[in-house]
């Protein structure tokens, strides 16, 4: 028996083309029309949810159905080529995508109840290195910087300055992000802030 007995090739492996070797969020911004990355429908055509996928799944409907208690930092690790990008990739597009995403999670019976109010802040620090990151997310989310000078925004700070926002952070290659910053100082500010962040994520509940 031969394999073309078993599996049906996918047009794009027999295209000239070819497939999409890699998943890179910063298409997501810069990319071309045609990226995958920006392509919702694809990118979950082409998504199997293994356990990893699953275990993500469980974690973030959780996060978003219970009474405080869950997690509010999601930190992905492992080696190159193993599937981190996908991941986040795939947070984004249910997040984004909802009705692709609805789709997606039918056809394979899975649940996963996310709120349709949140904003979405994605960076890949590879590309768009940061020396603020604080900076960053105001101004993704169209909020003013504080006006007076500080080391980093406090707890108060950045619950003022949401008001009742959901936010959700997706930071590729931050841990390079990080350790690309060449002073000290800021680059602890910079700690000291995600630090915060993630504790100021866990408080908060449904």
């Amino acid at each position: 028996m031969s394999y073309s007995e078993l599996l049906e090739a996918r047009p794009e492996v027999l295209s000239d083309r070819g497939i999409d070797g890699i998943i890179d969020l910063a298409n997501l911004l810069d990319g071309k029309k045609t990226a995958l990355e920006k392509n919702a429908e694809r990118f979950f055509a082409l998504t199997y949810p293994t356990a990893d996928i699953r275990r993500v799944l469980g974690e973030l409907d959780r996060r978003f159905t219970t009474d405080g208690g869950t997690a509010g930092l999601f930190l992905f690790e492992g080696l190159k080529g193993t599937g981190k990008s996908h991941l986040l990739l795939l947070v984004y597009h249910l997040f984004v995508n909802r009705n692709a995403g609805a789709a997606w999670l039918r056809e394979y019976n899975l649940l996963c109840r996310l709120p349709d109010d949140a904003t979405v802040v994605v960076n890949k620090f590879t590309d768009l290195p940061l020396v603020s990151i604080w900076d960053f997310i105001l101004e993704q989310l169209g909020l003013p910087r504080p006006e007076k000078p500080v080391v980093q925004p406090s707890y108060r700070d950045i619950e003022q300055a949401l008001g009742g926002k959901r936010l959700v952070l997706i930071l590729d290659e931050l841990e390079q992000g990080i350790r690309v910053i060449n002073d000290p100082t800021v680059r602890h500010q910079n700690l000291a802030f995600l630090q915060m962040l993630s504790e100021w994520g866990i408080a908060q509940t449904k």
